[in-house]
């Protein structure tokens, strides 16, 4: 997307060919009405360069990653329930107050997050390639 100012974005990194996370993608874009985040394949280029970045290998690091505004060399990749914790903070409407259950243990919220991508493929199916993404960041306003 010419013009816009991707380095003052939160980055989501997410599993393209896993259908609950391209609905969780589908739920996140229209509920960013800031435009505070944009959106990447786990597996594609920067990706994997931010995954290299922080040794993480893919079976570790769940179906989702959130890059903090930043780069990848500085900023540490937040993972399992505190990206997703990180992602509802910052939406629009109601969805922040989901955000208090990070007053319980993360290693319960982990647990939570593991269960759910564990079983994640069998709740939503595959999604091939995804174009939520795309579609969901199409019409943002440019910086």
């Amino acid at each position: 997307m010419a013009g816009r100012n991707t380095d003052a974005q939160h980055l989501i990194l997410f599993d393209d060919t896993c259908g609950f996370c391209a609905l969780a993608v589908g739920f996140i874009a229209p509920r960013d009405r800031r435009a505070l985040f944009r959106y990447s394949s786990l597996e594609g280029a920067e990706g994997t360069r931010i995954r290299a970045v922080h040794a993480l290998d893919r079976g570790s690091t769940g179906s989702l990653l959130v890059l903090p505004r930043g780069t990848p060399e500085t900023v540490r990749p937040l993972q399992k329930s505190t990206a997703v914790l990180f992602i509802v903070r910052h939406l629009d409407g109601p969805w922040a107050r989901l955000a208090a259950l990070e007053r319980l243990p993360t290693r319960l919220l982990d647990w939570g997050y593991d269960l759910v991508a564990r079983h994640r493929h069998m709740m939503a199916g595959s999604a091939g390639a995804c174009p939520v993404p795309v579609a969901a960041t199409i019409d943002r306003p440019e910086d």
